[in-house]
C-alpha cells in the first residue's frame, strides 16, 4: 500500500480537527461520527446539525483555522 501524500495527510489532519470541534464545541456524540466521512452531510440525515449549529461550526472553524467561512 502506498504512503499517503502530504496533501492526504493535511486533509486528514483538517478532518480530525473538524471532528474535534463537532464533539467538543457542538457536543455531537462521537458515536454519531463513527460512520461518517468527509462526504457525510452536516445537516439533516447526515450528522444532524440544525442551521444554528452549522453557523456555530462555521465560527469555530474560522477561529481554529484563521480564515473566513463564506
Amino acid at each position: 500500500m502506498p504512503e499517503p501524500s502530504p496533501h492526504d495527510l493535511h486533509r486528514l489532519s483538517i478532518e480530525r480537527r473538524v471532528r474535534e470541534l463537532l464533539i467538543h464545541k457542538l457536543r455531537v456524540s462521537p458515536r454519531a461520527l463513527e460512520t461518517s466521512d468527509s462526504n457525510t452531510p452536516l445537516l439533516g440525515s447526515g450528522i444532524g446539525l440544525d442551521s444554528m449549529e452549522a453557523m456555530s461550526l462555521a465560527v469555530e472553524i474560522e477561529e481554529a483555522f484563521g480564515f473566513a467561512v463564506l
